[in-house]
Parts: C-alpha cells; sequence; structure tokens
C-alpha cells in the first residue's frame, strides 16, 4: 500500500489552496484515488494471511490486472471498499477511544464538509 504527498490543486483543481494533501495511490496505474472507487484486498490460503501485505487499487479494470501480475494463484483474494480501510485505521489507532481527539477528528470532518459544500 502506498500513500504518497501532492499539493492539493494537483489532485483537485478548483481548490483554492494549495496544502499538502496525502493520497493513496492505486499500485497498477499509479494514479491518486481521489474518489471512493476503489477497494483494497489482501490475500489468504486456508485460512491464514499470506503476507499481511495490504493492496490499493481502483475497482475494475486496475485491480484485475494487479491481481494477474501479483499471480493470485490458489490463494483467495479478500477485500473491502476503501472507507472501511479509514475506519479500521481510526479505531485502530485510539483516537475514538479518547475524548479530545475523538471531538477534534469529528470537528475537522465537519468543518471539511462544510467547507466543501458551500
Amino acid at each position: 500500500m502506498s500513500i504518497k504527498l501532492y499539493e492539493e490543486k494537483e489532485l483537485y483543481p478548483d481548490a483554492e489552496t494549495n496544502a499538502f494533501c496525502p493520497a493513496f495511490i492505486c499500485e497498477w496505474c499509479g494514479n491518486p484515488v481521489t474518489r471512493p472507487n476503489a477497494l483494497y484486498f489482501w490475500y489468504i490460503n486456508k485460512g491464514r494471511y499470506i503476507d499481511r501485505q495490504i493492496h490499493v487499487a481502483h475497482k475494475g479494470l486496475c485491480e484485475k490486472q494487479l491481481n494477474n501480475k501479483i499471480g493470485n494463484n490458489d490463494n483467495m483474494q479478500m477485500w473491502d471498499d476503501i472507507t472501511d480501510l479509514l475506519i479500521y485505521l481510526i479505531v485502530n489507532t485510539g483516537i475514538l477511544d479518547d475524548e479530545r481527539y475523538s471531538e477534534s477528528l469529528f470537528k475537522k470532518l465537519h468543518d471539511y464538509i462544510s467547507n466543501k459544500n458551500e
């Protein structure tokens, strides 16, 4: 899984700032994931993780091409929507266990959504 820093205007040309903006990178095409049209996946074999590597790809052609490149063989691909990965990462950092951090997170999300809808 790869995350890369961009300038905001590189990802969103209409952006009013040029702040640094981290984004997931599709492992097949190398383009940033800027819409929820991606998934993350991993492989298991007989109920066990193969290498615990998480892969990120756009849904559809990128995912299929990456699977072919990796050579999935007899391993079973397990996948979920990219939004679920973000939720797991938030939960696993313990942010929601500390009221100060969870309030800050929800405020930042609320402010972002409010500004985006203006």
